[in-house]
């Protein structure tokens, strides 16, 4: 969409979505693929897809994912992730995160950037820390991360919808 389309709207970004992640779960290694940020949390326009995927092998995917015939352009590629332009202009961005970080990765990557500090700011109030790897007590250890659920649990509060991620949310 950069140098194209300046946002896409919602019922066209999920279409591509799915379309994307249909072909990314026929990847043997795929154990689960999700839509995360902003059409995660159903924002009428969105300048990018962001998808999410559980995998013990994240650079098979990524290698995988960036030979996909709907990619136009790869704007960046690592271990873990990559952010490619379609052929359409769409950015794609995906993220791989095995079993232990999948909820934590999806939680970061769906909510907006002042909720995502939000929540850091209160695993700090608690003495832990977050990231989109996990919860992690003083010793980082991992505590909590296999699941959103898991995390907002140990955050004190309760599963928190995707479209409420935007700021701080109330108790």
């Amino acid at each position: 969409m950069r140098g194209k389309r300046e946002t896409l709207p919602l019922r066209e970004a999920e279409r591509q979505a799915e379309r994307i992640l249909k072909q990314l779960k026929k990847f043997p290694e795929v154990e689960k693929a999700l839509v995360a940020g902003s059409v995660r949390r159903r924002k009428t326009k969105v300048r990018d897809i962001d998808l999410v995927v559980e995998s013990s092998l994240p650079e098979k995917i990524i290698s995988e994912f960036v030979k996909m015939k709907l990619v136009g352009q790869v704007l960046a590629s690592g271990k873990v992730e990559a952010r490619v332009l379609t052929k359409k202009g769409i950015q794609v961005d995906l993220r791989v995160f095995n079993h232990n970080s999948f909820g934590s990765g999806l939680m970061h990557c769906t909510g907006s950037k002042p909720h995502n500090i939000w929540l850091r700011s209160i695993a700090k109030k608690k003495g832990m820390k977050l990231n989109e790897w996990g919860l992690f007590d003083s010793r980082e250890r991992q505590i909590a991360g296999k699941t959103e659920r898991g995390v907002y649990a140990l955050l004190g509060f309760k599963f928190v919808k995707p479209e409420r991620r935007e700021n701080e949310i109330k108790k």
